[in-house]
């Protein structure tokens, strides 16, 4: 009998904390532990981005999130097109984690990110992006993904630039000492 109530007490208390994450909104909040303890300020304005977004088949990529309860363990749930991959990840001391991702098949990917808390999976937010096929490279036309730096054969050299370390094209010890030298008195 006494098993009973002690499982019945932490699901009653799983309830209250859900309820205390419910009533606080998007704003802070402070949830107790079961134990009655105070845990921590809570962000429920948690958010995710992928960077960059649309990203390319079999390229890294970049999870980004934020507003995380802090120095908490989080699942991150990440659908795509070749199925699900679930991560527990530790968000550091300001609530923030990073996770570097790469994805092999075309189509839309979803990100699902939980606190773990108390054996409990507390939903915390969402994000999505897009997976394209790797941008063809010397078709001869300089496609939306493409770009002086990624596809020289279909959009060309990159304009020079002052402060990248070299003296070329425009740039001169007037317009650009910084790669020029500065000019002789």
């Amino acid at each position: 009998m006494l098993h009973l109530t002690k499982n019945i007490q932490i699901q009653i208390n799983c309830i209250l904390i859900l309820a205390q994450l419910i009533l606080s909104g998007c704003g802070e909040g402070t949830i107790s532990d079961p134990t009655g303890e105070t845990f921590q300020d809570v962000q429920l304005s948690s958010w995710c981005e992928v960077e960059p977004n649309p990203v390319f088949v079999d390229t890294p990529y970049w999870i980004h999130a934020g507003n995380l309860p802090k120095s908490e363990w989080i699942q991150m749930v990440i659908e795509n097109p070749t199925g699900t991959k679930k991560f527990d990840i530790q968000s550091d001391s300001e609530g923030l984690l990073n996770l570097k991702y790469i994805s092999s098949a075309t189509g839309t990917g979803t990100i699902g990110l939980y606190w773990i808390y108390y054996k409990q999976y507390l939903f915390l937010t969402s994000c999505s992006f897009e997976i394209s096929p790797q941008p063809e490279c010397g078709n001869n036309l300089c496609e939306e993904t493409e770009t002086c730096t990624n596809c020289i054969a279909d959009c060309g050299f990159c304009p020079f630039q002052c402060g990248d370390g070299f003296c070329m094209g425009e740039e001169s010890c007037v317009n650009c000492p910084e790669d020029c030298n500065p000019c002789p008195p």
